[in-house]
């Protein structure tokens, strides 16, 4: 009998012993939020009254995030990028205090274009129009606009590609206008992760 409980003892123990050693894989939501900045430059006119035309744009690595880098290994780790919010406002204005500015931002939508900038139109980027904006007054209020529309085809890029390509094509009056557009973006990432018994990340 004693022999019989050492080796349900001993079984137990190796059984606990190898388990340690596996990785559990599953899929984590990852919270993350970060800003980009675009710099727009408006010069002024003969006429500060007439309408100047402008793009201003960049991108983000959604992997370079630390949150997401601490959990995926390869980039195939990713399953799924959610965008829950995009709040922008305007910074760093000099210029005319009368200028006015309206546009649209651009995401991309379309997962068969390499690049947003090739085609700025609705034909790869999902077009979110904005309410035309005083920039010296909002700057001063410190406003933060919502970005408001449906993202789900820009997720859907962004489950692919992890790459956050962003353009403001606008129009501006009442120039010179020099000024920053912060857009800050709140996502949710889905990542399959391996976690070993201590609840740590491989």
């Amino acid at each position: 009998m004693k022999i019989v409980k050492a080796v349900v003892l001993l079984s137990f123990t190796i059984f606990i012993l190898l388990g340690c050693d596996e990785l559990i894989k599953k899929n984590v939501d990852v919270p993350i939020t970060f800003t980009v900045t675009q710099n727009a430059t408006v010069p002024a006119k003969s006429d500060p009254n007439k309408t100047s035309e402008f793009v201003s744009g960049g991108e983000y690595d959604i992997l370079s995030h630390p949150d997401v880098a601490e959990v995926i290994g390869t980039p195939d780790k990713i399953k799924k990028i959610k965008i829950t919010k995009i709040l922008y406002e305007f910074k760093n204005f000099t210029g005319n205090v009368d200028a006015t500015v309206s546009g649209y931002f651009s995401l991309p939508r379309n997962t068969n274009s390499s690049s947003l900038f090739s085609n700025l139109d609705d034909d790869i980027a999902a077009i979110f129009t904005i309410n035309p904006v005083n920039v010296a007054e909002a700057m001063l209020l410190r406003e933060q606009f919502t970005l408001n529309g449906n993202f789900d085809e820009v997720n859907d890029y962004l489950s692919q590609n992890a790459i956050f390509q962003h353009a403001f094509v606008g129009s501006s009056t009442h120039n010179p206008a020099i000024f920053n557009i912060v857009l800050t973006v709140s996502a949710t990432v889905t990542v399959e992760a391996s976690i070993d018994f201590k609840g740590n990340y491989n």
